[in-house]
């Protein structure tokens, strides 16, 4: 699970764990952090600083030698591979999703995407045509295993690295709701990625997926344009009345979809029975997502239309999913973090202490063969 997040620019780091260590020196203990960042959930990048940079205040500088550290691994491995520099591929998160690598991993080859810190020796290198993400989601619009995708794609990527691009998680990641799809694992671990962008044109907040609206607030008069949609796609949804009317956020006038139309987007976003064995890390991740939207400094500054978004599918997922015998605890926690997002709509928010995360009060669905729990 992720713990924090630092956004800046192009660069989107995530804090997947820290250590500390205490080394004797001249007698004394000189005490060393070590953060562990991650950006597609397999590959870490580890930074080695002290523990003077995690201070809150130092937040900033932080984040700014992480991303000049990720800055000077894809120069190395520009150099290394003989890429063109190009601009796009200057991008640490246009270049990690471009860039396919062959290379020995223990006992056996592996084809996976390029990763700060590699190995350099006898790699084979691919540049793919457009992100990975975007090429993998593209070849699931037809239900597909990982196998099954992978060929798709040439086999540039193997299904195992495809089943970690493509995990139930990245269902609510901001760089899927951008492309406009929406990934859904179904049963023997296939997964469809449908995108039809007349959902987001219509309800470009998503409101169709909250049973209460926030109250009416003062905020500019220009249209909520959800980065799925260009302004004609939003003026097409109206034309054709699966939007009516309009709510006045702090965000702009945001539309709403039409009684029918809003039950269809209901329904085409329920979640799959395959994502109940997950629920638990589910409400999990709901919360963190809350967090970050409520309590991080900057709050919603550099994407927040699908910061919404992704609170708004979340609630939604987790409300379904434990409909049937969710305790009362679970219940008034979405509840609160559907608060949050109402008043994030109305340009203020609450810090949501992450102690009020209710307990554990089920066994889990049986962990498959191999698998045991966390």
């Amino acid at each position: 699970m992720w713990f924090a997040q630092i956004q800046n620019g192009e660069a989107h780091l995530t804090l997947r764990r820290y250590r500390d260590t205490w080394t004797p020196q001249n007698g004394e203990k000189t005490h060393t952090r070590y953060l562990v960042f991650d950006r597609s959930g397999r590959f870490p990048l580890q930074i080695r600083l002290p523990a003077a940079f995690v201070r809150s205040e130092a937040m900033g500088d932080f984040a700014r030698q992480c991303i000049a550290a990720l800055g000077g691994e894809v120069q190395r491995l520009e150099g290394a591979f003989s890429l063109p520099a190009g601009q796009d591929a200057r991008s640490p998160r246009a270049f990690f999703q471009q860039v396919a690598v062959r290379l020995r991993v223990k006992d056996t080859f592996r084809r996976i995407l390029a990763f700060p810190g590699m190995p350099v020796e006898q790699v084979e290198v691919s540049m793919l045509q457009e992100p990975a993400l975007v090429a993998a989601l593209r070849a699931c619009e037809q239900s597909r295993t990982p196998e099954e995708v992978s060929a798709e794609m040439g086999q540039l990527l193997d299904a195992r690295a495809l089943s970690e691009l493509l995990a139930w998680p990245q269902r609510y990641a901001p760089e899927v709701l951008q492309t406009g799809y929406i990934l859904t694992p179904v049963e023997q671990r296939k997964l469809v990625a449908v995108k039809d962008l007349k959902v987001y044109a219509a309800d470009p907040l998503l409101t169709a997926l909250q049973p209460t609206l926030p109250a009416l607030t003062s905020g500019p008069e220009r249209p909520v344009l959800p980065p799925q949609c260009t302004e004609q796609q939003l003026l097409a949804a109206r034309k054709r009345a699966l939007s009516t009317t309009s709510l006045s956020t702090a965000f702009g006038q945001a539309a709403l979809p039409s009684p029918e139309w809003a039950q269809t987007i209901h329904q085409f976003l329920r979640p799959p029975p395959a994502l109940r064995i997950h629920r638990w890390r589910l409400l999990q991740l709901m919360t963190l997502a809350a967090c970050q939207s409520c309590n991080l400094p900057g709050g919603l500054e550099d994407a927040p239309l699908l910061d919404l978004q992704r609170l708004a599918l979340l609630t939604h997922d987790v409300t379904n999913l434990f409909a049937e015998d969710g305790s009362e605890d679970i219940r008034a926690h979405t509840e609160a973090v559907r608060q949050q997002w109402r008043d994030l709509l109305q340009g203020r928010s609450t810090p949501l202490p992450l102690a009020q995360l209710p307990k554990r009060g089920e066994e889990a669905a049986p962990a498959r063969q191999g698998q045991g729990r966390r």
